[in-house]
Parts: structure tokens; C-alpha cells; sequence
């Protein structure tokens, strides 16, 4: 019998050594990967980044688009940043078709001074306005966009027509100084 019960305790104490073992590499583990996740300084913070366009709505219609040349019309809009971390953003034209897209210029004013202009088919991604100082958590700008069809646009564009989305994305301001977008 006492060997038997020699047995039990050297196993009870086995398996205490291996539970204890067990518990100190959850423990390391979990201190291992929260020091490398919150490490302060780290190069990007964990952050959600939303942007709301215009509160969803649509900026141009169908019913703002008579345009001739010389004329223009204006829309202004609104850009939130509905994310967790301050931002920069972007403002461009997705998916622009039609025989005006090469006629028709495209300004953006931010506040009264314009801040980016060119033809409707250059505003795409790679052409789009990068915004000039960072959009703050909570924060709502108005920008206005300015469409118009130059003085002397040939006669070939009547009738013409043009369709775009107006769209924006925005990526995280710190540690970002070259505004990237991925």
C-alpha cells in the first residue's frame, strides 16, 4: 500500500506541475501578444476608419444636369469622420462614363478657396483631392463641388451626357505624414 500511495502523489504532483506550467504559458503568452498589440508608440493603432459622404444622399441628379457651354452649377456636400481615429480622405469620381466626360471640369472648394479642379475623367482615384489638413474624429466639412463646360466647348458635345458616382475613402492621419492610401 504505501507504494501505491507513493504513486498517487508523485502523480497528483505531475499533474500540479503541469497544470501550473500550463497556466504560467497562458500567462506569458497573453502578456507577450497585449505588449506587442498596445505598444505605445507602435506604428498603427488598431481604429476604425468610416467615412459618411454627403449623409448618403446623392450630390448631383438628374434634374441638376442642363448644361451649356459657359454655363456651371454648384452642389455642396459633406464629409464625417464616423471612425475612431482622425483621418485624411480622399474625394473622387468612380465609374465616369459618357461623351462629356472630357468636356465638363470638375472644381472642389473647401470653404471658399478651390482645391482641386480638372475634367470630370481625370477625377478618378489617382487624380483625386487628397484632403489639405486631416478630418478629426466627430467632424463634418462642407466642401462644394463646381461642374461647368467651358465658353468655347465645341457644338460636337451637344446632346452629350455624362454619368459618375461621387465617392471618398480616407486612411489614418498618424504616422502618415505622405497621406498613403493603400
Amino acid at each position: 500500500m504505501n507504494a501505491s500511495k507513493k504513486t498517487e502523489r508523485r502523480l497528483i504532483v505531475c499533474l500540479s506541475a503541469i497544470a501550473i506550467l500550463f497556466v504560467m504559458l497562458v500567462i506569458t503568452t497573453y502578456a507577450l501578444v497585449y505588449s506587442m498589440v498596445a505598444l505605445d508608440g507602435s506604428f498603427f493603432d488598431n481604429a476604425y476608419v468610416a467615412l459618411d459622404l454627403n449623409q448618403g444622399k446623392p450630390v448631383f441628379s438628374v434634374r441638376d444636369t442642363k448644361l451649356a457651354p459657359g454655363g456651371s452649377f454648384s452642389k455642396p456636400f459633406t464629409i464625417t469622420n464616423r471612425g475612431t481615429v482622425d483621418v485624411w480622405y480622399r474625394i473622387y469620381l468612380e465609374d465616369v462614363r459618357g461623351t462629356l466626360a472630357e468636356a465638363v471640369d470638375c472644381e472642389i472648394y473647401e470653404g471658399g478657396e478651390l482645391v482641386h479642379s480638372g475634367r470630370l475623367s481625370e477625377l478618378t482615384q489617382n487624380g483625386a483631392y487628397v484632403s489639405i489638413s486631416g478630418l478629426a474624429v466627430n467632424e463634418t466639412r462642407t466642401l462644394t463641388a463646381v461642374l461647368k463646360m467651358p465658353g468655347g466647348t465645341p457644338n460636337d458635345y451637344n446632346g452629350g451626357w455624362v454619368t459618375f458616382d461621387l465617392a471618398a475613402d480616407a486612411v489614418q492621419l498618424r504616422n502618415n505624414p505622405g497621406k498613403l492610401f493603400a
